[in-house]
C-alpha cells in the first residue's frame, strides 16, 4: 500500500483540528468523524483521549456547519487529485 500523500494529510489535519476548535473541545478530549457512506450520515463525537469513553455526540441539527467545512476539505482534496 502506497504512504499517504503528505498534503492531503496535512489537509485533513487542518480540517479536523478547525472542527475541533469550532466545537470548543478540551484537551482532554479528542474529535471522532465517523462517516457512513451507505447512510450518508456524518456523526461528530467527542471521547475522553484516555480512555476512549464517547462524552458526548453532536446533534444531527447543530452538525450542518461541520458537514461543510468536511464538504470544503473533500473539494480541495478531489480538485488536487484530479
Amino acid at each position: 500500500e502506497a504512504d499517504p500523500d503528505p498534503q492531503a494529510e496535512t489537509r485533513r489535519k487542518q480540517a479536523h483540528d478547525s472542527i475541533a476548535r469550532f466545537l470548543r473541545i478540551p484537551g482532554s478530549t479528542e474529535l471522532d468523524i465517523a462517516v457512513d457512506t451507505d447512510e450518508d450520515q456524518v456523526r461528530f463525537l467527542i471521547r475522553d483521549r484516555d480512555t476512549g469513553e464517547l462524552i458526548r455526540e453532536v446533534p444531527e441539527d447543530e452538525s450542518g456547519p461541520l458537514v461543510g467545512k468536511l464538504r470544503e476539505y473533500v473539494g480541495a482534496l478531489l480538485d488536487r487529485s484530479v
